[in-house]
C-alpha cells in the first residue's frame, strides 16, 4: 500500500507543479491504484476486523518481540502471535489488497484527465466511489472519463454535488463558500 501511495504522491506532485500534462498508461495505472486503495480503506474502515484466534493450533515456533513482529510487517509478512492470534490489522490489509487488485480489474475503462476549475473549488469527499473524482488541490481534481479540461462553475456544481451525494460522513474543502453544489 506505500508502494501504491508513493507513486501517486509523485504523480501528483509532477501534476500539481504543471510537469505532467499528459496522463499515459502508467499514469492512468497509478490514479487508478490510488482510487482503489482510497475507497477500499474507506469500506474496511466501516467495517472492522477482530483479531482471529487459530483454533486447534498447540504453539508458535518463534515468538517475536512486538518490534519484530512490526518490522515484519512493514515487509509483507504477518507473524502468529504467542497467543496464537493473528492481528486484525493484518487480516484487514490483505482484504484491502484483495480489493485493490479487484477494484483495478472492474476499473479497466478508467480514463483519468486532469480538471481544472475556473471558478470555485472542489470538495473533497470522504470517498468517492460513486463518482471517480480525486481532489489534488482546491482548484485540480483528477476524474475519470474526462479529457484534461477548465471547467466553469455549473460543471463543477454538478461534480461537487456528486461528492456531496457520495460522501457517507464528511466532506471538506479549503473553503466551502467557494465550493458550488
Amino acid at each position: 500500500m506505500k508502494e501504491i501511495e508513493d507513486r501517486y504522491k509523485d504523480l501528483a506532485e509532477k501534476i500539481v507543479s504543471n510537469n505532467t500534462l499528459t496522463l499515459d498508461a502508467e499514469c492512468q495505472k497509478i490514479i487508478t491504484d490510488m482510487f482503489a486503495l482510497w475507497n477500499t480503506r474507506f469500506h474496511w474502515k466501516g467495517q472492522p476486523v477482530e483479531d482471529q484466534i487459530i483454533e486447534d493450533a498447540i504453539c508458535v515456533a518463534v515468538e517475536y518481540t512486538k518490534d519484530q513482529q512490526e518490522e515484519l510487517e512493514k515487509n509483507g509478512i504477518t507473524a502468529i502471535r504467542p497467543d496464537l492470534s493473528i492481528p486484525s490489522r493484518s487480516l484487514t490489509g490483505t482484504s484491502i489488497q484483495m480489493n485493490v487488485y479487484s477494484v483495478r480489474e472492474q476499473m479497466s475503462d478508467a480514463c483519468w484527465g486532469i480538471l481544472r476549475s475556473t471558478s470555485g473549488q472542489f470538495l473533497v469527499p470522504d470517498q468517492s466511489s460513486n463518482c471517480r473524482m480525486m481532489p489534488l488541490t482546491p482548484y485540480l481534481c483528477l476524474f475519470s472519463q474526462s479529457e484534461n479540461a477548465e471547467i466553469d462553475e455549473a460543471e463543477l456544481a454538478k461534480i461537487n454535488a456528486h461528492a456531496v451525494a457520495g460522501s457517507k460522513e464528511y466532506y471538506f474543502a479549503q473553503d466551502l463558500a467557494q465550493c458550488p453544489r
